[in-house]
């Protein structure tokens, strides 16, 4: 009997190593520029690459980021005024789930986030950082 245990335990834990792993697995995210009138695509992709890799750190399922530059132009020209010497800016929406395993309580577990903003500025050195994030 005591072997069946440890044989249906370690069974069970396998299992929910598989699972976390799988579930940590980023699948394809969707990537769409809606408007551009200012940016060259290259950067436009990079700075999404950027979004994705810093969300992606807080186990989170991203499905798709946007830009629309008609959408953001007016945010995009403030932040620009705001941060002293950058020279563009870029304002980026993000689809993603969390999952009920995140240890992330800024977001929470199982929750659903659209329209989630991440704004960029390309500094004097033209390298683009991420400055915030959220809803405004």
């Amino acid at each position: 009997m005591k072997k069946k245990s440890i044989v249906f335990f370690s069974s069970i834990f396998l299992l929910l190593i598989v699972f976390l792993i799988s579930s940590n697995s980023q699948q394809e995210v969707n990537k769409t520029i809606i408007s551009n009138y200012t940016h060259t695509e290259k950067d436009i992709y990079y700075v999404m690459n950027q979004a994705i890799e810093h969300m992606g750190q807080y186990n989170l399922k991203i499905t798709d980021v946007y830009y629309d530059e008609k959408k953001f132009k007016d945010l995009e020209r403030i932040l620009i005024q705001n941060n002293d010497g950058s020279i563009e800016s870029i304002v980026l929406t993000m689809t993603f789930k969390t999952s009920f395993f995140t240890s992330n309580t800024e977001f929470g577990k199982n929750q659903e986030y659209q329209d989630y903003e991440l704004h960029f500025i390309k500094n004097k050195l033209n390298k683009w950082e991420l400055i915030d994030g959220g809803y405004s």
